[in-house]
């Protein structure tokens, strides 16, 4: 099983929701890992989508990114993870692509290409 585990702090719902909804696209079996820093309300976006795959956990108190990071790892159930962050989307079909390259090289994909983007209410990249 592969997780995608999404890290996630109060402010950021918006994001978070773009994010998931990249996920929950997937026409995959995966988990969707949330983990919401305490004070977040990403408890009611993973509500909305209602989607059986989304697991949604809280550290016990706030942590730093780093070790959010770190405990998100230490949550995860399946074998395979990718981190990506609550503003950061997934590829149409690419969980499916990497049950695909798992299947028939038995090799574990480790990296992919950098897509960079660019969130309207960021600041201009120019």
């Amino acid at each position: 099983m592969i997780t995608v585990a999404i890290p996630t702090i109060a402010g950021r719902e918006r994001y978070l929701s773009s994010s998931l909804r990249t996920c929950v696209t997937q026409n995959a079996d995966f988990e969707i890992l949330v983990s919401d820093n305490p004070g977040g309300d990403a408890r009611e976006v993973v509500a909305a989508l209602g989607d059986p795959r989304i697991r949604y956990i809280t550290p016990p108190g706030y942590l730093p990114m780093s070790a959010h990071w770190d405990f998100v790892l230490s949550e995860v159930q399946g074998e395979m993870v990718s981190i990506i962050g609550d503003d950061d989307g997934l590829m149409p079909g690419c969980i499916q692509r990497v049950h695909e390259i798992v299947e028939e090289t038995g090799l574990v994909p480790v990296h992919h290409a950098l897509a960079n983007y660019f969130w309207s209410d960021g600041p201009d990249p120019l």
